[in-house]
């Protein structure tokens, strides 16, 4: 521009000249000379410059470039390509807009100023594969059921050192490193606006900046609703489904990577049961058929139902874990026939960070689920029943030993109790128990239970009963709906029972009393946040502080009344509150009107969500011929406890979280060594962990510890409701407004701090 003006200036007095006779003539050859320096100067700042590179590897698919994060540049395969007219003295900055699908293609010499024609910024493809994030000295294969030490801050960074099932604590002690698949973003060193996602839409993802700068993205875990099956071709003999990671960059897919399959695991399909033991397999199981079948695990090894097929067992209708099986995997829905006594059974000695997942049981004949030597394992959705008219019919799910999480478990129509607890240091996350005929839940000598977000409803015994015949003590209870329950009511706090703490609580519409601690409790009960009773029918023993006998007022027990913890109430009603008797259910075969005789119903395990199951019709809800289980010539009914949308009982009740407004759990660990088993946890004169209340971990997320229960420098999913219905379809930011869901913003101060927030897209039906 400067030149320009020069020549103008120039012009203006060469006029001047000419007015006045000057003897420059512009007819003369120097005159022409300036005339075309003019020009050519003016020229030279257009734009006739050019930016170009050569390409290698880049074989098929679009290649999009840009120029400043814009000016798209879309190639076919092709070995160079070209900006043109790019002004002079200007900066360029070429970037990869979306790579070949199946290719990674990184830049050289991609930033810089125009002074002259730029030739040399290279582009190399190579082929976009995944690889293990812990890949345990195999850099060429994966394994489904491999484990590393979680011995990092998250399960991104740990140091790939294998588990031998020796670790002590819970199933978080170890991280599957089946489910982190790697991949090295070429080019970007900010995660900002990277998202991921993959071809079967099965897994949780992360970007994450190395120490290097870089940045790479990683699988982290399953969604919540996805299994190893969802991995599975099951057509004989079986092999993985190929899968691909989708890389965008602000909503725009940046990266495709070859579709492959992901693990090198030998599979192969197991029909008849017997021994399924060989270390590193996966069996298969894609028929109905067969006779006299039981399966015994071995270490290591994976056994899966092919979706949508029901595989009877029959004498003694074990899948059995035997002492000392650690690392298995295990999916699909089982039947047991009358003469078997369990269905599912963990032997008496020590097995170990063992995972059943989406796993449906119905048994004839006792125990559906027993897991007596399970220990540091993984239960998540897990449902079914226990059918047996007998007396010696067990319970849905008992469980006898330690450190397990239990996420997301319904049990429903059962002959005894729905869950039966007994030792100490269990995590009950997000579970339902429904038409019960003895108790929703049995909690005896199970002390330190950690339960959060659980809806107990229609049981002919006791909702939850504690502590018996064995000491159970520092349970911690939060957002608990007990409902339509029969003898005893919705809680019975017996006389083994010390400092139970209770968070947000609905007792309603019990037989009998709603809550009723014996005389000889001699410790404090705390009753904190929300407490609400369908009547003032409460009976507390004397040296049991808490709620104030006949009243349920909260007293000196329970933290000081406040917003967060408010006075409690004694006149609500459930009955509008639940979706309660469905009127069809599409993925039940026997569902088409929501009802039918017990005696003709084939499918007793598949329904539209997972606060479904049969139960006990009776009539408008809540009443008595609702509560216990369906059976004999009866009608039963399919029960859905979410809740609607429309519900203010229940429903969007819980405030928003807030770093202040915490809790604590305390563990049976004795001192330091053993509390530091414990994730999370901090030793003082007890073993502690704090917790932000209304909220729970997400699992599986590559954050945190992994154990559900939300702590600092964690992601959790806020808990506005009451009970197990937290919400549902995908989650999204608690910042973001949605039509039915409270509006939360992340935690950044307070004693629990660094937590992001995500809800469910949608609160109600």
């Amino acid at each position: 521009m400067n030149k320009i003006i020069l020549y103008i200036i120039f012009l203006l007095n060469l006029f001047c000249l000419q007015a006045k006779k000057s003897s420059f003539d512009l007819s003369k050859p120097t005159s022409f000379l300036f005339g075309f320096l003019f020009a050519s100067s003016f020229s030279s700042g257009s734009g006739n410059l050019s930016i170009s590179g050569t390409i290698t590897g880049f074989t098929s698919g679009s290649l999009i470039l840009q120029n400043n994060n814009s000016n798209d540049l879309t190639l076919s395969p092709t070995n160079q390509f070209t900006f043109s007219n790019i002004a002079k003295d200007s900066k360029y900055s070429i970037s990869i807009k979306t790579h070949p699908v199946g290719l990674a293609c990184t830049l050289s010499n991609a930033t810089g100023t125009v002074s002259s024609n730029i030739t040399n910024v290279n582009i190399a493809c190579v082929p976009a594969v995944l690889t293990s994030l812990y890949n345990l000295g195999n850099a060429t294969q994966s394994f489904w059921m491999d484990y590393v030490k979680s011995d990092g801050t998250s399960p991104i960074n740990a140091t790939g050192v294998a588990c031998t099932g020796s670790e002590t604590g819970f199933y978080n002690a170890c991280i599957h490193a089946g489910e982190f698949k790697k991949f090295d973003i070429p080019n970007l060193t900010s995660c900002t606006g990277i998202t991921v996602t993959d071809s079967l839409s099965a897994f949780q993802w992360r970007c994450v900046v190395s120490s290097n700068g870089s940045i790479f993205v990683t699988s982290t875990g399953l969604k919540e609703d996805k299994g190893l099956s969802d991995l599975i071709d099951f057509t004989s003999p079986g092999s993985f489904r190929n899968n691909s990671a989708i890389v965008s960059l602000n909503n725009t897919i940046l990266l495709t990577t070859t579709p492959a399959k992901w693990w090198d695991n030998t599979i192969s399909v197991n029909n008849t049961g017997g021994n399924v033991n060989i270390s590193g397999r996966i069996y298969l199981v894609n028929s109905s058929s067969g006779t006299n079948i039981t399966y015994t695990m071995g270490s290591k090894v994976a056994l899966l139902v092919q979706p949508g097929i029901l595989k009877q067992l029959v004498d003694p209708a074990y899948i059995l874990f035997p002492n000392n099986t650690n690392f298995a995997w295990l999916e699909g829905n089982f039947s047991g026939a009358s003469s078997s006594t369990y269905l599912l059974h963990f032997s008496t000695g020590a097995s170990k960070f063992n995972m059943v997942r989406k796993f449906r049981g119905v048994l004839d004949e006792q125990f559906t689920v027993r897991a007596q030597g399970a220990i540091a394992s993984c239960f998540h959705d897990v449902s079914g029943t226990s059918l047996s008219p007998g007396p010696s019919a067990g319970n849905f799910f008992t469980l006898e030993n330690t450190k397990n999480i239990l996420n997301h478990i319904q049990a429903f129509n059962v002959t005894n109790n729905g869950l039966n607890i007994s030792n100490p240091d269990n995590i009950i996350l997000n579970s339902i128990v429904m038409n019960t005929a003895t108790r929703g839940m049995n909690v005896d000598g199970g002390q330190n239970l950690f339960l959060m977000n659980a809806t107990i409803s229609n049981t002919l015994g006791t909702g939850i009963l504690f502590g018996v015949t064995n000491q159970t003590n520092f349970t911690t209870t939060g957002n608990l709906i007990s409902t339509n329950t029969g003898i005893n009511g919705g809680v019975f706090q017996y006389s083994m029972v010390t400092q139970p703490k209770t968070i947000n609580t609905i007792l309603a519409h019990a037989v009998n009393t709603n809550l009723l601690t014996e005389t000889s409790n001699t410790s404090n009960s705390s009753y904190l946040g929300i407490a609400k009773f369908s009547g003032t029918n409460c009976t507390i023993g004397s040296n049991f502080p808490g709620l104030g006998n006949t009243t349920c007022a909260k007293t000196v027990g329970s933290l000081p009344i406040t917003s967060t913890n408010p006075l409690s109430e004694t006149t609500i009603n459930l009955g509008s509150s639940f979706v309660a008797k469905v009127t069809s259910d599409s993925k039940n075969a026997n569902g088409a009107t929501g009802s039918f005789t017990f005696a003709s119903i084939a499918d007793w395990l598949n329904f539209e969500n997972r606060f479904r199951g049969w139960g006990n019709q009776g009539t408008n809800f809540p009443n008595n011929g609702n509560i216990s289980r369906c059976q004999g010539a009866a009608i039963c009914q399919i029960w859905d406890w979410s809740l609607k949308a429309t519900d203010t009982v229940a429903r969007n009740v819980n405030h928003c979280p807030s770093g202040t407004i915490v809790d604590t759990h305390t563990w049976s660990a004795v001192n330091n060594t053993s509390c530091l088993e414990i994730k999370g946890a901090v030793w003082g004169t007890t073993c502690t962990t704090t917790f932000l209340r209304n909220a729970v971990e997400i699992f599986g997320d590559g954050v945190g510890n992994e154990n559900g229960i939300c702590e600092s420098n964690e992601e959790c999913i806020y808990a506005p409701n009451i009970g197990a219905y937290q919400g549902h379809g995908n989650l999204v930011p608690a910042s973001q407004a949605t039509a039915t869901t409270t509006t939360c913003a992340d935690i950044t101060t307070g004693t629990v701090t660094n937590v992001k927030l995500w809800k469910y897209e949608t609160n109600g039906y």
